[in-house]
């Protein structure tokens, strides 16, 4: 079941990517004539799979497991309103360690999460239900490694 719900996110993650990253960030020609792959600004190394949640009292909590099969977890609070919710094939996507405390500001809702930390990393999936809107939210959160 995790192996589908890791192959899910992954097309879901791919899909998003190719429609949000314009074509002329996806390729540039070489010196030789032959095209090559630029690496678009922004662009993430890593995606990381695994769920978040939200207690509607601004306390939020997710797992992921890293690409070395180790697993992070993120939890903090936010400091805007927002109803509880769950996003149970979450994603973070990432080119660096995942450690420290770190604020976070984005929209949670009615759809999807999509949650910015202040050092790069995304927040990001689809909240299982919708919320009858979308929300933004600011505020901390602390990367521990999940034993």
């Amino acid at each position: 079941m995790r192996r589908i719900a890791t192959a899910l996110g992954a097309l879901a993650t791919a899909a998003l990517l190719a429609l949000t990253v314009p074509p002329s960030a996806h390729a540039t020609p070489s010196s030789a004539g032959t095209p090559s792959i630029a690496r678009p600004v922004g662009a993430f190394d890593d995606i990381a799979y695994g769920t978040f949640a939200c207690d509607g009292n601004g306390n939020f909590s997710g797992t992921y497991t890293m690409p070395d099969h180790t697993q992070r977890s993120f939890t903090g609070k936010f400091s805007s309103a927002v109803p509880a919710f769950s996003v149970p094939i979450a994603t973070v996507t990432y080119n660096g360690p995942l450690t420290g405390v770190h604020n976070v500001s984005g929209v949670v809702g009615a759809v999807v999460m999509n949650v910015k930390l202040d050092n790069g990393p995304v927040l990001g999936g689809r909240l299982m239900p919708p919320l009858d809107r979308g929300y933004n939210v600011t505020g901390q959160g602390t990367w521990s490694a999940t034993f």
